[in-house]
C-alpha cells in the first residue's frame, strides 16, 4: 500500500476531485472501481492536474463551445474550445453548442 503522501496520485489534467480519503476495497482481491476523479466536461477544458473543485477548470468564453473531452483530444483552451461556425453564435460561458441566429439575421464565419 501507499506508504507517504507521495504515494497518493493527482487527479489528471480535464478531471477534478473533492473527495477525501478515498479508499480501495477491504477485500484486496476486488480492484477497486470508485474513481474519486470526474472530467471537467462540457464548456470546459483541462486548466491542471490536480483540481480540487470543478469550478478550477478551465471555462470556455462566449462564442465558444466545447463537447468535454479530455486528452489528448483537447488539453488547452485553444484545443477544446471550439468557435461557433458561421450562422451559429453563444452569448453564455461554458456551453457544450452554439445558437442558430435568428430568421432574417446572420453571423459570418470569424474565420
Amino acid at each position: 500500500g501507499a506508504v507517504k503522501s507521495d504515494d497518493c496520485l493527482l487527479c489528471r489534467a480535464g478531471f477534478w476531485s473533492d473527495t477525501i480519503a478515498l479508499s480501495e476495497p477491504h477485500d484486496q482481491t476486488q480492484t477497486p472501481t470508485i474513481d474519486a476523479c470526474e472530467e471537467c466536461g462540457a464548456g470546459m477544458f483541462p486548466s491542471g492536474e490536480g483540481l480540487t473543485l470543478k469550478d478550477h477548470c478551465g471555462k470556455c468564453s462566449a462564442g465558444l463551445y466545447s463537447l468535454g473531452k479530455v486528452p489528448p483530444a483537447c488539453n488547452s483552451k485553444e484545443t477544446c474550445c471550439q468557435d461557433c461556425v458561421a450562422g451559429k453564435y453563444q452569448d453564455q460561458m461554458v456551453q457544450d453548442s452554439c445558437l442558430e441566429c435568428q430568421v432574417g439575421k446572420y453571423a459570418p464565419d470569424t474565420k
